[in-house]
């Protein structure tokens, strides 16, 4: 008897739904298949079959919060908050100048600030937690998982 043969038919069959429905481009379910399949695959215990849902949770990628910086969004907000003007950023990200105030726009609006300056002690203030880093680093420092 093999390891697939130790899988709960319910999990395995939640398992190849969420992959098919990925693959349906059906995103939205695919997600929340996956994890029903990781919750019940977490009460029953069985890590081989966790680390293999893990595995496509990932590679399907979890929906962004909206209330999250995209990278280009942290690596605006790190030149802003170092004192660059939008064109000083837009010359060293190679975009236009409007498209970095784009940006500045939903990094305030995400943030709850409307100025450079509230930005500025916005980030100084809560430095826990830890705005500008890179999504994966913020995840570990907020002990989420990612997926």
């Amino acid at each position: 008897m093999g390891q697939e043969d130790d899988i709960p038919p319910r999990v395995r069959s939640l398992l190849v739904l969420g992959r098919i429905e990925w693959r349906r481009k059906a995103r939205g379910q695919a997600r929340a298949t996956l994890r029903e399949a990781l919750e019940l695959a977490t009460e029953l215990g069985h890590r081989p079959l966790l680390t293999k849902i893990e595995q496509e949770v990932t590679r399907v990628g979890a929906r962004r919060s909206k209330l999250t910086l995209t990278a280009t969004e942290q690596r605006v907000a790190q030149l802003i908050v170092g004192g660059a003007t939008n064109r000083d950023a837009a010359e060293k990200l190679f975009v236009s100048s409007r498209t970095i105030e784009s940006h500045v726009v939903s990094i305030y609006r995400k943030l709850g600030v409307h100025s450079r300056r509230e930005l500025i002690r916005r980030i100084a203030r809560e430095p826990d937690e830890n705005l500008l880093a890179p999504p994966a680093d913020r995840r570990a420092c907020t002990g989420q998982r990612s997926g």
